[in-house]
């Protein structure tokens, strides 16, 4: 595989910001004024660029970028696609900073995003500092109004050395979970070897979740700082895209890890729970939403769930599911096997429900 890295002048930065760049000359002037216009000063930042096999004029406009901030903007591309987690594995090799940060080249950040970041990561010596995320159609779209704003702060207590530390508090604006809001300590993966799964979407699902075992604190600033563009030709929002699957395949890989470092020893229902959430309940989700025909996969699903976890029915957190939830969750003890055109129908009802 063939890579080209313009290094620069680089020095060492207190902040590394890793951003996946795949086809979007028409979003990364955007981004990247607001990466580049931080209230922290650039002379803090240190921005790993990774341009994914890019087929536009994205690679001309990283380099631009580049001459304009040659100590602080690296330029890495590659003539293959390695798709964002593997440019992320990628980012993260030649990250020097202490912290990392992650953007979406279609999206931008708050001029001040850093800043609030950084300040409240060095004063509290946490593990992990979030701000919240908005979704945006459209450039000049405002953010929520701040009311009272309802900051949360998190600390878990390791079991042998693992967390699994559930986060609940949501505030009053945006929403919480986007893996591009925080700024992490480097040492979080560097001490426990892990890595973005490459070649196949919702990487960070998995990411995230193994890095969850080892944070001990976490701050979440109820600000929205991050703006998420809803592109429709994105990997998440693409409609009738098979890589929307791929999410089961990084759920099952997520069980088999957690399994081998040892987290169902003291995690099991809160693991449970998680692989029910993302594995079925959230897949459905975006098949009934994003897809125009239902893929024939619930018999498969069902029976994934049900060697994993024969005794999920017992499973406390199960009363945590909402009402379509439960729907969902009462087809699983269902005998029958759904045909497409019955699934066509609950379909339609899941929508109904949704208002």
């Amino acid at each position: 595989m063939d890579v080209l890295v313009s290094v620069g002048g680089l020095k060492l930065q207190k902040i590394s910001v890793i951003i996946p760049c795949f086809n979007v000359e028409s979003y990364i002037d955007r981004c990247l004024e607001s990466v580049m216009n931080q209230t922290l000063g650039v002379e803090r930042l240190e921005v790993i660029l990774v341009n994914d096999a890019s087929t536009d004029n994205t690679l001309e406009k990283l380099y631009q970028w580049e001459k304009r901030f040659p100590e602080n903007i690296m330029v890495i591309t590659y003539e293959q696609n390695i798709r964002q987690g593997g440019a992320r594995n990628i980012g993260l090799q030649y990250a020097t900073g202490e912290y990392i940060g992650f953007v979406d080249a279609d999206d931008w950040i708050a001029e001040d995003m850093y800043q609030e970041l950084y300040e409240r990561i060095c004063t509290g010596n946490y593990d992990v500092v979030k701000c919240k995320f908005i979704r945006e159609h459209f450039k000049n779209e405002l953010p929520l109004n701040e009311e009272e704003r309802q900051d949360a702060e998190y600390h878990f207590i390791p079991k042998k050395g693992i967390c699994y530390g559930q986060v609940s508090a949501c505030g009053n604006c945006g929403e919480y979970g986007s893996i591009c809001t925080g700024l992490y300590r480097k040492e979080l993966w560097k001490d426990h070897d892990f890595q973005f799964p490459e070649g196949i979407a919702y990487e960070d699902n998995y990411w995230e979740s193994i890095l969850k075992l080892y944070i001990k604190s976490i701050y979440i600033i109820d600000k929205v700082m991050y703006h998420y563009f809803v592109n429709p030709l994105s990997t998440v929002m693409e409609e009738n895209a098979v890589h929307h699957l791929e999410r089961l395949e990084i759920e099952l890989m997520k069980v088999e890890e957690l399994k081998v470092r040892g987290a169902f020893e003291f995690y099991s229902n809160e693991i449970e729970w998680e692989f029910i959430q993302k594995f079925y309940l959230n897949t459905w989700y975006i098949i009934f939403t994003r897809f125009s025909y239902v893929p024939d996969i619930f018999g498969e699903m069902k029976k994934q769930i049900v060697q994993l976890f024969p005794q999920y029915r017992k499973n406390p957190y199960l009363t945590q599911a909402n009402p379509r939830e439960q729907q969902l969750l009462r087809l699983l003890e269902m005998e029958h096997n759904f045909s497409v055109e019955e699934l066509e129908r609950i379909k339609k009802l899941y929508l109904a429900s949704m208002g």
